[in-house]
């Protein structure tokens, strides 16, 4: 029996082989001990079949229960697709991760496709004696429409604008791209704004989408302003908010045009829409003198919206106040605005009283010079200014009007109860 190799000390040397030996008998040492581990070894027959069947057994269950999954929806908002409900996939996470869209797609290229979807929306409202058919059954208009209108339901709401009142118009008829006519049953007008509720007998319009958005189109926004032309598409004009209008004397009642369209429009253009490249509805075209182009934004609208199409009722709070933006003049009358750049002056026009007699505003003690700084806590500025925050309410609410008088800030309670309805005959 051969000796065992000594091991070195820690100053002695270790050659080569002897490196190799201690490495040898310390494997054998453990290969030697029983149950330690066993050595690999590859599998044959059986175990090969098995293994291939556990595989494909696990493949058809991850491929099933990917299938429900988005059978179910909850792949139905993957990347490119929407967002994430993490919500809806793990109870306990209270998160929605929203996904971001990655590919950048030329305006023209969004702008086709925006215009290709709101078009079908774009409606001609016209007066029915200036319609006839020829031979074949086809619309043969006299005259263009006296306005261009908006789909806001299938079953037949367009929200329009221009003259459209019964005495000067007569009996309506609204007529779609593709030359369908429908006769209109019923109109109604806001009178803050001046624009048309239209309700045609149908309920195969496609509707628009509207901005749901509590904030008016901003400067420098890019629209686009389809019109209505029978059997095509009509022309659609591009071009941008330039601002909003600041008025010299406003009224709490009415919310003016007050965005300013940098683009020239030809033709009657009241009522084409302002659609954003998101391809939403943001704005209509109310008023136009010459090149100079006014809309109101949808925004202000969305109470009144709501109103019309659950009772069809158009009455708005009525108030009875005129009042100047104080931005407008806060650098002249320094004195007269106590040093605030933002409010609302209550001031005459000519011979309109700054408060009309019998009003809400005279019933709540409100008085010339006055300036309204909050309504219900909401301060007034240049984008909600006054009317814009009186006419989102409802008209049967009742507000708190912080005001400022000779300088002292106090607190009014206003009524917004409108008018009693006219009597049908």
């Amino acid at each position: 029996m051969s000796p065992k190799p000594k091991t070195p000390t820690a100053t002695q040397e270790i050659s080569s082989e002897q490196r190799v030996n201690v490495r040898d008998d310390a494997l054998a040492a453990v290969y030697a001990k029983p149950h330690h581990f066993e050595l690999p070894h590859e599998p044959r027959g059986l175990g090969v079949i098995a293994n291939a069947l556990i595989a494909a057994l696990f493949g058809m269950i991850a491929g099933i229960v990917g299938l429900l999954f988005l059978i179910s929806g909850a792949f139905s908002r993957v990347p490119y697709l929407g967002s994430i409900d993490v919500a809806a996939l793990v109870p306990s996470a209270p998160v929605t991760i929203e996904r971001t869209e990655k590919v950048s797609i030329a305006v023209d290229e969004r702008a086709s496709t925006v215009l290709k979807r709101i078009q079908p929306s774009v409606v001609g409202v016209y007066a029915t004696k200036d319609l006839s058919k020829d031979l074949t059954g086809l619309i043969n208009s006299a005259a263009s429409p006296l306005a261009t209108g908006i789909a806001l339901t299938s079953d037949g709401w367009v929200l329009a604008a221009g003259d459209l009142s019964d005495e000067s118009a007569g009996p309506l008829t609204v007529i779609t791209q593709d030359g369908k006519t429908y006769a209109a049953e019923r109109r109604v007008q806001d009178k803050a704004t001046g624009l048309w509720f239209v309700k045609a007998s149908t309920s195969l319009f496609v509707a628009a989408p509207f901005t749901r958005s509590e904030s008016p189109l901003e400067a420098g926004s890019s629209v686009l302003i389809p019109s209505f032309q029978i059997g095509t598409r009509g022309a659609a004009f591009a071009g941008t908010v330039a601002g909003l209008s600041v008025l010299t004397v406003r009224d709490s009642d009415r919310l003016e045009s007050r965005l300013t369209l940098a683009v020239p429009l030809k033709g009657n253009a009241l009522g084409m829409p302002l659609v954003s490249l998101a391809g939403e509805v943001g704005g209509m075209v109310s008023a136009q003198e010459g090149s100079i182009v006014r809309a109101v934004p949808l925004a202000s609208l969305q109470s009144i919206i709501d109103r019309i199409l659950k009772e069809g009722d158009a009455r708005r709070p009525q108030v009875g106040m005129h009042y100047i933006e104080l931005s407008s003049v806060a650098d002249v009358a320094f004195t007269l605005t106590h040093g605030r750049r933002f409010g609302a002056l209550l001031v005459k026009n000519g011979d309109v009283p700054a408060i009309t007699p019998k009003s809400n505003a005279e019933t709540a003690g409100l008085k010339e010079g006055d300036i309204v700084i909050k309504v219900d806590g909401d301060e007034v500025t240049d984008e909600t200014d006054l009317a814009t925050l009186i006419q989102a309410y409802p008209n049967d609410k009742a507000l708190k009007l912080s005001i400022l008088r000779a300088g002292e800030e106090k607190l009014v309670d206003l009524s917004l109860a409108p008018p009693p309805a006219p009597v049908k005959k």
